[in-house]
């Protein structure tokens, strides 16, 4: 008959080595159906691979009070199916690998609990982390993620999420080995612009990640960063080349994996990490990924006008930005987050300036080369208020030229899109007129929002542009 559980020393032990559970104090690996593991209250120490690869264990328990301190190099590596481990108080070190390929719904981290190797959790499933207030090392995330203390370093996200996105916190400066591993649920995967390290493996196996999107801080990628990530096709980078590229950091990535960049960054060139790199003027207009800047100084006005039909509540408004467009590229200040920067889609390029409506500053002049499929462009990388109002404003005239119907300006947020219908291009005059959308975020918020607007230019179409808002309804 199959052992399913196993009593290791619930008794006092005979000898001093009666403390330490090793292999060869447990039943043999080739012959265990070890459903069970209770620990008992005379264990100091689980040595190394004393449970590798015990494929058929759910359950760990010990015999309270324990004086337990010790969990080896890979003690319950490759146990796929342990699902509850509660470790007592007593425990002040998990080894490299401990845990790794392990399948646990909750990870309880007490205060003595000071020393975590590398990869302790990699490989493996988890629901989420817990970490005592006490602890001096450790601390979890809201999401339950396993942080540092002070949430430099995310060491584990919580793989079981069903989130789709992942946004890392803005205090986070390295992406642990293996920190993102198998966690197949996510499709995007948003790294903020104070990441400086993204170590190896730490998004391998992330089987349904299409989209990355990297922040301005990035300065080191390690090896297989993102090995066997199949279905990952676009990793935008904001930032300058990073100076440190580990190899094979796409190895078994998808074929049609492209990188995309800003044109006024530098280091790049026509290929990273083995994949073409394109200008981000190529990509689709979804994927701007821009911060908001940070204009404190003056007051802004908001008229009582919604092209998105509805009425504005004339309740508090918070002004997040206010952006002059004098200067080509047209750029503004970083806030929180991102860089900042607008994009010029399809054929629009940068020919001149022109007085702008203040009648002080400069407005920058754009004209298409070609119909249609021009446009200018923001993207917002931000955290959102769930099930709050919002609106965006720029200032626009015709300088030249006509423009195709259908122009638009319009924002896309949570996969849904609010869509204001602008005038013909042909209709608009030689004066000034502010365009506004409001929009009101889910309850589930993106932390992208993108606005365009001023498309389908037809070839030779003049618009000078200046000014743009951002303002919170609180």
């Amino acid at each position: 008959m199959a052992l399913t559980t196993f009593y290791y020393n619930d008794r006092p032990p005979t000898t001093s080595s009666d403390t330490i559970i090793t292999t060869s104090s447990r039943p043999a690996v080739t012959t265990l159906a070890l459903v069970e593991v209770v620990i008992g209250d005379t264990v100091t120490s689980i040595a190394d691979n004393a449970f590798d690869t015990c494929e058929n264990l759910i359950s760990v328990s010990f015999i309270l009070p324990s004086v337990l301190t010790t969990i080896g190099y890979q003690a319950f590596a490759d146990c796929y199916n342990l699902e509850e481990i509660n470790l007592p108080d007593s425990v002040t070190t998990i080894a490299d690998q401990a845990f790794n390929g392990s399948n646990i719904d909750s990870f309880y981290i007490s205060a003595n609990l000071i020393n975590i190797g590398d990869n302790a959790f990699n490989g493996g499933q988890y629901g989420n982390f817990i970490v005592d207030n006490n602890n001096p090392n450790y601390s979890n995330g809201s999401l339950g993620e396993l942080f540092n203390k002070n949430k430099t370093t995310l060491i584990q996200y919580p793989t079981k999420r069903i989130d789709n996105s992942y946004t890392i916190p803005d205090s986070v400066t390295t992406i642990g080995s293996g920190a993102l591993q198998l966690s197949n649920n996510l499709t995007r995967i948003n790294f903020t612009n104070n990441i400086t390290i993204i170590t190896p493996y730490s998004v391998a196996s992330c089987a349904n990640l299409t989209e990355v999107y990297i922040g301005k801080g990035l300065t080191n990628i390690g090896y297989n960063a993102f090995y066997l990530c199949t279905n990952l096709i676009k990793v935008i980078f904001i930032g300058n080349a990073p100076s440190s590229v580990g190899s094979d950091i796409f190895l078994n990535t998808n074929a049609n994996l492209k990188v995309y960049r800003y044109s006024i960054r530098s280091g790049w060139s026509s290929t990273f990490g083995g994949k073409d790199v394109l200008l981000i003027d190529t990509v689709s207009k979804g994927l701007r990924t821009f911060g908001f800047p940070n204009f404190s100084s003056g007051k802004a006005s908001i008229k009582k006008q919604n092209l998105g039909g509805g009425k504005i509540k004339t309740n508090k408004l918070t002004n997040l930005f206010t952006c002059p467009f004098n200067i080509n590229p047209i750029t503004c200040p970083s806030f929180g987050l991102s860089d900042s920067g607008w994009g010029l889609g399809g054929s629009l390029n940068f020919i001149g300036t022109t007085t702008a409506p203040d009648n002080s500053n400069s407005a920058v002049i754009y004209q298409s080369a070609e119909a249609e499929n021009s446009y200018v462009s923001q993207g917002f990388l931000q955290y959102w208020r769930p099930f709050t109002r919002y609106k965006f404003s720029i200032w626009t005239k015709l300088i030249a030229g006509e423009a195709a119907e259908g122009n638009i300006m319009n924002i896309t947020r949570n996969g849904g899109v609010d869509r204001v219908v602008l005038p013909a291009i042909g209709n608009l005059t030689s004066e000034w007129q502010k365009f506004s959308i409001t929009f009101t975020t889910g309850g589930s918020v993106s932390s992208y929002v993108t606005a365009f607007f001023a498309e389908n230019f037809n070839g030779g179409t003049q618009i000078a542009v200046w000014g743009a808002e951002m303002f919170r309804y609180d």
